[in-house]
């Protein structure tokens, strides 16, 4: 896989993107908070146990790194 720091947003999105098809039905969650942001593969069932899951998602400054965060653990 290339270095992802050298990616722009676009390119980590389609990325993301194309993981998310491949692993989880073309669901890939992005969540803004007031600080940070959190990204996954699926839909968190927020009704139950979701925002558990939310609650452990890795929390990153901005979108690019949230991104980077995810692909990486692929």
């Amino acid at each position: 896989m290339r270095d992802l720091k050298y990616c722009s947003l676009t390119d980590l999105l389609l990325l993301a993107e194309g993981e998310a098809i491949r692993r989880a039905d073309g669901h890939l969650t992005l969540l803004r908070f007031t600080g940070h942001w959190k990204v996954c593969y699926g839909t968190p069932n927020l009704d139950i146990g979701g925002r558990g899951a939310v609650f452990d998602l890795h929390g990153s400054d901005t979108l690019r790194e949230a991104l980077i965060h995810l692909l990486e653990r692929a």
